[in-house]
């Protein structure tokens, strides 16, 4: 099996799931820790922006901290903390933040 027909299967899963409970599936925050180390073992470069004080990142920073931290670590890991921003980048300012970042980061690969 490659990785398209495996990814095909997972999302297939997933749409079968929230189609049977009515509600797409939601992470837990155990799981978003060992989901970003198998997205980086499995050699993707993973590049996650986040608002400093977001509230989704904070909870996991608080329950699964140890494993968080362990991610920087990884050579295909990498997470900014945008100071300043909401959880959807609102501001501006905060979008052409990411904008930079993310140029940056894929710049590497041209």
């Amino acid at each position: 099996m490659n990785s398209t027909q495996l990814f095909s299967g997972i999302a297939a899963a997933l749409f079968l799931q929230s189609v049977a409970s009515a509600e797409p599936p939601a992470p837990s925050v155990e799981s978003v820790p060992g989901t970003l180390g198998t997205m980086v073992q499995g050699g993707v470069d993973t590049f996650l922006v986040v608002s400093e004080r977001d509230p989704g990142i904070a909870y996991v920073d608080a329950h699964q901290g140890g494993q968080m931290r362990a991610l920087d670590d990884a050579p295909r890991f990498r997470r900014v903390d945008l100071p300043g921003a909401d959880h959807t980048f609102t501001p501006v300012s905060s979008q052409r933040r990411v904008l930079e970042l993310v140029t940056a980061h894929l710049s590497a690969y041209l």
